[in-house]
């Protein structure tokens, strides 16, 4: 037994073509409205993660200035710090060269 599908019918009525075709129009514009909101939803939460994003890193930002700001207070003690062996060593070498000059 050999089985075949029935020959398509052919729209005779081009009225009757038109309203399938309109069916199918009104379908695609539901399906496009359809879309727009899930983009418009996706673009929401797509700015929400930016924000959320912008916000994470405003907040390093701010840990980092810290740092860094620490950081700095840390070097200038230590540079100050070190003048002032630069200083005193300068004085022992004058004392000693004066104390060399004295005994010679």
């Amino acid at each position: 037994m050999f089985s075949e599908e029935p020959p398509r019918q052919e729209d005779t009525h081009p009225q009757d073509g038109d309203r399938v075709e309109d069916e199918r129009m009104d379908e695609d514009e539901v399906g496009d409205e359809e879309n727009d909101e899930y983009d418009s939803d996706l673009a929401e939460l797509d700015e929400e993660k930016i924000f959320s994003e912008f916000n994470a890193l405003d907040r390093q930002l701010d840990d980092l200035d810290k740092v860094l700001d620490s950081l700095e207070e840390k070097n200038d003690a230590i540079h100050s710090q070190l003048r002032e062996l630069l200083a005193d060593s300068r004085q022992v070498r004058r004392e000693i060269q004066e104390e060399g000059q004295k005994q010679s």
